[in-house]
């Protein structure tokens, strides 16, 4: 199993700060290092529902690919640093559908 890449922890920390965001939990999962759209919406669905706002770091092709599963949008490409903004109807992340 690889590990996080510094890179991609370093992205998250350059968004953080240049987002003013604050009380945020960071959670690394190895087993999104290298993954799959389908394994991506698994994780997705097992969000804790007192989350109302996640951001996902991590590498194409799964992102792109997500982006284009769950936005009404179609993306050709996330790009290394791009950011994708999905809002979702509902209270579950159980159920959700295309933003």
């Amino acid at each position: 199993m690889c590990g996080i890449s510094e890179r991609t922890k370093l992205t998250a920390e350059i968004f953080i700060k240049n987002l003013s965001l604050t009380n945020v939990k960071t959670e690394y999962l190895n087993e999104l290092y290298d993954f799959f759209v389908e394994l991506l919406l698994q994780v997705i669905t097992e969000i804790e529902d007192s989350l109302d706002r996640v951001m996902i770091f991590g590498h194409n092709y799964a992102l792109t690919n997500l982006c284009n599963a769950l936005g009404n949008i179609e993306i050709d490409n996330v790009a290394t640093s791009g950011f994708v903004q999905i809002e979702f109807e509902g209270t579950s992340w159980k159920s959700i559908k295309k933003g």
